[in-house]
């Protein structure tokens, strides 16, 4: 991951995309537990989801092919 990724002239780190992914799958999964009242179960749910969004980034992050 030590490329950037060039749109229409504009440089964005190569962590980008992996970041928008782990956001659209941290939505999923923050409206499913949301809506299965497991945030209920937690002392500090912004914590919680905070720390979700930082575990998926990394998985995502790990699994990503290197250009």
């Amino acid at each position: 991951m030590h490329h950037e990724i060039a749109v229409f002239g504009v440089l964005f780190p190569s962590l980008l995309p992996c970041a928008l992914v782990a956001g659209l799958v941290w939505f999923v999964l923050d409206a499913a537990m949301l809506r299965a009242g497991a945030w209920s179960l937690v002392y500090h749910a912004a914590l919680a989801r905070l720390s979700l969004y930082v575990v998926l980034l990394g998985v995502v992050a790990a699994v990503w092919p290197d250009p």
